[in-house]
């Protein structure tokens, strides 16, 4: 397994997402396909449990506008802050940017650090569950922040044994 994203618990600030999802921007360095998404994540405001969903965004045109796949299932959280993961399969392309998207159902509490300009961007105008495809660049925010999210993913070619028969 490969990591793709930031997979630190940042400590630069925690972004409270009450509505909006996010999505983060890496770029890969080699191909592979994503098998999970894993976001550290919590609830700010006291008990519950709720729901949270994730996505992978491609660009076009230098916006996160295209949802290439969105997982099926969603995992809870709760007012404890850990890491979560949803699995999700997508093919990645070294060098092709993508998004690593997140939705919680409410109070969403995701840490940050220091991350390149408008690195994360936001969507204020959804209502959970629902990825917007193609995502519209009207109520979009953006962040310098690399959020605590990342993929795990298997590179492809490569990493096999080969064998000779040599008789």
């Amino acid at each position: 397994m490969a990591i793709l994203g930031y997979n630190t618990i940042g400590t630069a600030g925690t972004e409270n997402w009450n509505g909006p999802y996010f999505g983060c921007k890496f770029t890969p360095t080699e191909d592979g396909d994503i098998t999970k998404i894993w976001v550290y994540c919590s609830y700010p405001f006291g008990a519950g449990d709720y729901d949270f969903k994730v996505a992978v965004y491609t660009e076009s045109g230098g916006e996160w506008d295209v949802k290439a796949v969105e997982a099926t299932s969603a995992v809870k959280y709760n007012a404890t802050a850990q890491w979560r993961s949803v699995d999700i399969s997508y093919a990645i392309t070294n060098g092709t940017p993508i998004y690593l998207a997140a939705f919680g159902e409410s109070g969403f509490a995701v840490p940050y650090d220091a991350g390149t300009t408008a690195q994360t961007l936001s969507k204020w105008s959804a209502a959970y569950p629902t990825f917007e495809n193609p995502d519209s660049g009207i109520e979009i925010d953006t962040f310098n922040w690399k959020m605590s999210i990342y993929a795990e993913y298997t590179p492809s070619g490569g990493g096999g044994l080969a064998f000779t028969n040599r008789r």
